[in-house]
């Protein structure tokens, strides 16, 4: 995940927009949109396990109602302009994940 500079300063902002909107540090705006367009069915899970997960981090992330919408409607407006993204940038968040505990995990 070599990414230019620009792209990674905003990756930065949206990160920091999903805290400020959503109270989310742990992904970004387009992963949040993945997941609530999974839940309210605009967008179809892959898998039974898949869909156990939506509902687990539904439940986990608590969203007010006036955020669900925000999502559903930045979600749709993403999907619009580039069918897929949201679900991309929800596997980029696992490559991201799994790249910091690499960076943080000790194995001699």
């Amino acid at each position: 995940m070599n990414y230019p500079y620009w792209l990674v300063l905003l990756l930065g902002l949206d990160r920091f927009g999903a805290v400020l909107l959503f109270n989310c540090p742990d992904m970004c705006i387009s992963s949040l949109c993945w997941l609530v367009l999974s839940y309210t069915g605009h967008l179809q899970p892959r898998s039974p396990d898949e869909a156990a997960l939506v509902m687990l981090s539904m439940k986990t992330l608590k969203l007010w109602a006036w955020q669900e919408e925000l999502l559903i409607l930045i979600g749709r407006l993403l999907e619009r302009i580039s069918p897929g993204h949201c679900l991309h940038s929800a596997q980029d968040e696992l490559l991201t994940a799994a790249r910091t505990t690499k960076l943080l995990k000790y194995e001699p």
